[in-house]
């Protein structure tokens, strides 16, 4: 894959990539290719809290599983939105706190998401 960062003062960050991914042995979909594009922003220069935007397409060069769904292809659209806090404890831990919302789309209804997560992490720097 391709990517690319910039980095803008105080605290914000670019990036942009492309994949192109061949599975060593084959798998639904085949060969795919991703394109993301996505942005990192502390808003407060020194502060633990971060706001991160995200939007992927994925597009697969096969049918996914033409026995059940024929000529259809798996191409998903992904866009998130989310924001993490992280706590020091001590010098050794920090808890790190997180707050996401994704979209993803797919012709197979199967691989749809819609909807809100939350997430807890202890993180230990030894």
């Amino acid at each position: 894959g391709l990517q690319w960062y910039y980095s803008l003062p105080p605290s914000v960050l670019l990036f942009a990539g492309a994949e192109y991914d061949h599975p060593l042995q084959s798998r639904a979909g085949g060969d795919r290719i991703s394109l993301h594009l996505g942005s990192r922003w502390q808003p407060f220069s020194g502060t633990p809290w971060v706001l991160e935007l995200l939007h992927l397409q994925e597009y697969e060069q096969t049918p996914y599983a033409p026995a059940f769904w024929g000529d259809t292809h798996r191409d998903r659209q992904l866009s998130r939105i989310s924001t993490e806090y992280t706590w020091a404890l001590n010098s050794a831990m920090a808890l790190r706190t997180q707050l996401d919302w994704r979209r993803t789309d797919s012709a197979l209804e199967l691989y749809q998401q819609h909807g809100w997560s939350v997430g807890m992490q202890l993180i230990s720097t030894h």
